[in-house]
């Protein structure tokens, strides 16, 4: 199945709501597709990426909470069914996030272990700069 790339030029004359719409299946999350919206024009996809980190960074909790429950396959499958994500869930309110590029299980576990452990302040920042990073590479399969 091949992606239709969407000119980032056409993306940035859009109409808010139909450039809103192109985002949404990169995040669903309002606040980010906002941002980034009114932020346009955009010179690069790797503008609008290091702008989505930058936002995804300065979320409220909440917002990040309902974008991570809009986001089931941010789950890693190495610890999907672990005790240790289910305590984790338990514990901070969303899922374990991490972006696994170049991670074994093992390591991921690891990481799960590591930061189930946080106080709730550091682990907050930990899912934004996780979900930061996941997300980061959405706009480049959306928008040539």
């Amino acid at each position: 199945m091949t992606v239709q790339r969407v000119p980032l030029a056409g993306f940035n004359e859009w109409p808010a709501e139909q450039a809103a719409a192109a985002l949404a299946s990169a995040l669903a999350c309002e606040p980010w597709q906002r941002v980034l919206v009114a932020g346009r024009p955009y010179g690069s996809v790797r503008e609008l990426a290091a702008t989505s980190d930058g936002v995804v960074l300065a979320l409220g909790w909440p917002d990040v909470v309902t974008a991570l429950a809009a986001e089931p396959e941010v789950v890693l499958p190495a610890v999907r069914q672990s005790a240790e994500a289910a305590a984790y869930l338990e514990r901070f309110g969303v899922p374990f996030v991490l972006e696994p590029t170049g991670r074994t299980a093992e390591q991921i576990e690891a990481v799960l272990a590591q930061r189930g452990v946080a106080d709730e302040e550091d682990e907050q920042r930990a899912v934004r700069r996780e979900l930061a990073a996941i997300v980061r590479t959405r706009p480049a399969k959306s928008f040539a």
